[in-house]
């Protein structure tokens, strides 16, 4: 893996939307509604930077896979939360 690669890969771990589990009412990822974005510019430009698969920590100490052009893994990666309302009842 180049220097860039590992470095963006580094980024991205680094600046994920950490997680917090809890019901977001009208949830849904166009508006990320309700849910405080930290640095949403920068979180986007570094997720379209990313081209290799990484291990990106969740809930619980759950680790998943970002994979770059995944939807479900952009949202989680963006805000933190997938489904959050769903995820929160189970």
């Amino acid at each position: 893996m180049g220097s860039e690669k590992l470095m963006m890969t580094h980024l991205a771990k680094v600046m994920a939307k950490r997680p917090r589990l809890k019901p977001y009412p009208g949830w849904y990822l166009v508006l990320e509604s309700g849910i405080e974005v930290c640095f949403p510019a920068l979180r986007r430009e570094i997720w379209k930077q990313v081209k290799e698969p990484f291990l990106l920590a969740w809930l619980g100490g759950l680790y998943i896979y970002a994979y770059p052009k995944d939807e479900s893994d952009r949202c989680i990666f963006l805000t933190g939360c997938f489904e959050p309302s769903g995820f929160y009842v189970i």
